[in-house]
């Protein structure tokens, strides 16, 4: 259920159970595989690819490190705070007083490690604020119907009054871009820049035909446009 609202924030490690890695050891090994055509064992015509699956179930199993990658996880500064009922997880690396903060939002399937990176590079220079999203990570999720772009773009304008920061910078991907989208058309003033790098285009005339203004050169419409064709193709190479 739904959380009492408290504004405290507290810092978060990520937490490690052997005992839970040890039993999910014992669960991959006791993996039975289904039946496959032989001739399409390397494949995916007939369902997953049972070589590569294989190879991941060996490489979970005995090759990656989970008490190694969690250490790595809480390398980062990272804290939960209750917002309208949600605890929230998110990395926090402070603004100096003249310096601008980012807000660093992923989509879907991601999460904050998406930003490492990021945060390594701008430390010191720039403040990041990296949340997960609510269902993500160490996030709750909804408790109830309606938490869309629109109302999480809401929660994370609350969660950067929450930290101090009335004005800031945006950069949203996936998901994370129709959030920050929200947050600008919601609280304009306080988006001081936004970097979106999934730009969804909308409207009949992107669905039926080219807008030649977008794009110049001829080749790079045909790898766009009509969208129609375009997210057939996305949705039948990715599933």
């Amino acid at each position: 259920g739904e959380r009492a609202e408290n504004s405290s924030i507290t810092e978060f490690r990520v937490p490690f159970d052997k005992a839970e890695v040890d039993d999910l050891h014992r669960r991959l090994a006791s993996y039975r595989r289904g039946s496959a055509l032989p001739e399409h064992m390397g494949d995916w015509s007939y369902g997953i690819n049972h070589t590569f699956l294989d190879g991941a179930l060996k490489h979970w199993r005995l090759r990656f490190d989970w008490e190694a990658q969690v250490g790595r996880l809480n390398q980062y500064r990272q804290y939960r705070t209750v917002v309208a009922g949600l605890s929230l997880h998110f990395w926090h690396e402070p603004a100096a007083e003249d310096q601008p903060v980012v807000l660093c939002l992923h989509g879907w399937p991601g999460t904050v490690f998406e930003f490492h990176a990021v945060v390594d590079h701008l430390r010191g220079k720039v403040g990041t604020v990296v949340p997960s999203l609510p269902g993500y990570g160490w996030s709750d999720a909804a408790v109830r119907e309606g938490l869309g772009p629109v109302e999480i773009a809401d929660l994370l304008l609350l969660l950067m009054s929450r930290l101090g920061y009335e004005r800031f910078f945006i950069q949203g991907g996936d998901w994370g871009s129709l959030i920050a989208q929200g947050m600008s058309r919601i609280s304009p003033a306080r988006v001081l820049g936004l970097h979106l790098n999934l730009f969804p285009v909308s409207g009949v005339r992107a669905a039926l035909g080219t807008p030649a203004l977008l794009f110049e050169d001829p080749v790079e419409r045909r790898k766009l446009f009509p969208i129609s064709k375009f997210v057939e193709n996305l949705w039948f190479t990715t599933g």
